[in-house]
Order: structure tokens, then C-alpha cells, then sequence
């Protein structure tokens, strides 16, 4: 059996929502926890979950691109996806 992917709910309680397929880095995709959008971006071999709603518009940020750890929302703004921060890199 294969590595299961996790990430946190907002009662804090870890949510399976996946089979970790060794996607490759650069991946992302959109999961629902709890009925609230997330995205799942693949950096340095890790999962890392980040709201998929972007801050300035309304976008879904797994609709954009990742260049190393930047999520690029695809209405142009830029997170980090390690902390969520927006950044100019």
C-alpha cells in the first residue's frame, strides 16, 4: 500500500484526502476538506496544502502554476507555498 496524503482541517484534525502516487514536483490539484477548497502543490517531494482560494480575486489557485515553491494564481498574484505569503519571486 502507498503513502497517503494528509492535510488539516479547520478543526485541526488531519483529513486523508489521497493516495500520494509519487506525483512529480510541480504538481497541483484541488481537494475539498470539510465542503472548503485546498490546494495541493508538490514541492521538494512533499505535499503542501494552501487555502485554493487566492486573496485578491476570487481565483482558484490549483487552476494556476508552480515554479519551485511559488503557487502563480492564474489572476496573476504570487504565494509562496510554504507559507502562503504573497511574494514578488
Amino acid at each position: 500500500r502507498g503513502r497517503r496524503v494528509s492535510a488539516t482541517s479547520r478543526a485541526g484534525a488531519w483529513v486523508e484526502v489521497g493516495a500520494d502516487e509519487g506525483a512529480a514536483d510541480g504538481t497541483m490539484c484541488r481537494v475539498e476538506i470539510d465542503g472548503h477548497p485546498v490546494c495541493l502543490a508538490r514541492v521538494d517531494g512533499a505535499w503542501l496544502a494552501v487555502d485554493d482560494t487566492c486573496t485578491h480575486q476570487t481565483c482558484s489557485l490549483s487552476e494556476g502554476d508552480l515554479a519551485d515553491d511559488v503557487v502563480i494564481c492564474p489572476c496573476q498574484l504570487r504565494f509562496t507555498a510554504t507559507t502562503a505569503a504573497t511574494t514578488t519571486r
